[in-house]
């Protein structure tokens, strides 16, 4: 459908509600005069009661926060003491120096890797489970 035949069709259908609107007011000019005063009447009441009502976007609180004065200074609670021996950051290295190994690299012994094998044996095991 073309856009030139839907506006064609528009202004058909509006020219047709013209005519019907006319043919009616010339026949009952008392009642077509009341529904036009009472259409603009309501009009009027919507768009006053749109203007009155207040919009809660706008609503604005009447209390003010009183502003805050200090009767002290303000103290530090006091918290667990730091051990001396406790480092709470270091400075990161691309590389680690034997004494950097030493402090903080730990060797495993056969203990701790036969416990991690198990372990990684165990995975394995739970992973396949009755796999053929």
């Amino acid at each position: 459908m073309e856009l030139s035949s839907v506006f064609d069709t528009i202004k058909e259908k509006i020219t047709s509600l013209k005519e019907k609107v006319l043919d009616f007011y010339e026949e009952n000019k008392i009642t077509a005069i009341l529904i036009a005063g009472l259409s603009i009447l309501v009009l009027l009441l919507i768009i006053l009661l749109l203007c009155l009502l207040p919009s809660g976007k706008n609503k604005k609180s009447d209390y003010v926060n009183p502003p805050l004065k200090l009767s002290q200074e303000l103290e530090i609670p006091q918290g667990p003491e730091m051990p001396n021996n406790y480092t709470i950051s270091r400075e990161n290295r691309a590389s680690w120096e034997k004494e950097d190994a030493k402090e903080w690299f730990t060797i495993p012994g056969d203990k701790e890797i036969n416990a991690l094998s198990q372990t990684n044996e165990n995975m394995i095991n739970e992973l396949l489970g009755a796999a053929p």
